[in-house]
């Protein structure tokens, strides 16, 4: 893959934390709210912001199911 193609892979990748926050957005609820909801610690949601997004699946995978649990309510 040359250096133009592989720049614009990278472009459009969007972390997790940015498709959480889309996705809590869509349902109205606060991001910080789903995850001490699903139990992760708020010093983990601010050090994903400082780290433009980086967190692992699990805790992504985590932080949905709740956001999807609590839009129901």
């Amino acid at each position: 893959m040359d250096k133009a193609a592989l720049t614009q892979y990278f472009l459009v990748m969007i972390s997790y934390l940015d498709q959480l926050q889309t996705n809590a957005d869509r349902v109205g609820l606060r991001l910080l709210d789903a995850f001490k909801d699903a139990g992760v610690s708020d010093s983990t949601f601010y050090r994903a912001r400082q780290r433009n997004g980086d967190i692992r699946l699990a805790v992504a995978k985590k932080v949905e199911e709740k956001i999807f649990g609590l839009s129901t309510k």
